[in-house]
């Protein structure tokens, strides 16, 4: 079987904690630089069939997306993820969705729920 092409390239940037503490004595966090990381591709998470949260009385502006990843591409939950035409991070919301146990030898792939919340 032909592979899947890998023509979306974005960036991975790896969570990082450090021996410093911050003021409230907890460790420092950050992330390295984007690493590029190739992927089949992204898109809007309802174009997935991901809904996301719809309650009454709340406020917050979430932007969520999928990407669609080869198996070998790892994102950790406290990574954060940059693509192309947005001036923000994503975050990794859940856990990824891993399609490579199917019974007939066929690995596609995961796909990996972000999000941007904004208060």
């Amino acid at each position: 079987m032909k592979p899947f092409p890998r023509a979306h390239t974005i960036g991975i940037r790896r969570f990082q904690q450090s021996e410093e503490l911050d003021a409230g004595r907890n460790r420092k966090k950050s992330w390295s630089e984007p690493e590029p990381t190739l992927v089949y591709g992204y898109g809007s998470r309802s174009d997935y069939g991901m809904s996301e949260p719809n309650q009454p009385n709340r406020d917050m502006v979430i932007e969520g997306l999928v990407v669609l990843a080869p198996p070998e591409v790892t994102i950790s939950a406290l990574d954060r993820v940059v693509i192309p035409g947005y001036d923000h991070d994503f975050e990794v919301d859940g856990e990824d969705s891993d399609w490579t146990k199917g019974p007939f030898g066929f690995t596609p792939g995961r796909s990996i729920a972000l999000k941007k919340v904004e208060n």
